[in-house]
């Protein structure tokens, strides 16, 4: 297995990608390689020459709440980097790390969990972000928490984007 940030040689593998969300498999597939928003990355099946997985992101801010010394509200960003797409082939998806591992302990965790840890050390190094965030299809919510995000709390405002309708905005604190 590889894993490298995308780039025109991967055309012929994304277009074979499968995602069960047609939104998600159509900036895999056609847009990911040209998008000037994000930066993508690739888990490669070398032995099958296939995508595993796929995850896009992007710097952004969180609106949130704040209040001043007054006791009056008002609206701030703080720096955060974007998970903005997140898939795994639906060949992979379901599979265990090994003979051992619980129903949890899957393929996608593991890669999940590995593009966590780039992105904060691309926010250690590089941009000095505060949080992650991400915008969950509804049946990804629980991975994401056990993964160690959370729903946006009540203070912080979300996208309001017509693509994310029906996604659920979460958060993850990154400790530095």
């Amino acid at each position: 297995m590889s894993f490298h940030k995308v780039d025109q040689n991967d055309s012929d593998l994304l277009s074979k990608f499968r995602c069960e969300y047609p939104a998600i498999r159509h900036f895999i597939q056609e847009q990911s390689v040209e998008s000037k928003n994000d930066v993508s990355y690739v888990f490669v099946d070398d032995e099958n020459n296939r995508i595993m997985g796929f995850c896009a992101i992007c710097c952004t801010g969180i609106s949130v709440t704040d209040m001043d010394d007054d006791g009056k509200e008002f609206l701030t960003s703080v720096p955060a980097i974007e998970i903005d797409y997140f898939a795994v082939d639906e060949e992979y998806r379901s599979l265990k790390l090994d003979e051992s591992s619980n129903r949890y302990e899957t393929l996608s965790r593991a890669f999940f969990l590995y593009m966590l840890d780039r992105i904060k050390d691309i926010s250690v190094k590089h941009v000095g972000a505060t949080h992650v965030c991400l915008y969950a299809v509804p049946k990804a919510v629980n991975f994401y928490k056990r993964c160690g995000f959370e729903p946006f709390e009540e203070f912080m405002n979300p996208d309001e984007i017509p693509f994310l309708k029906d996604c659920i905005p979460m958060f993850y604190v990154i400790d530095k």
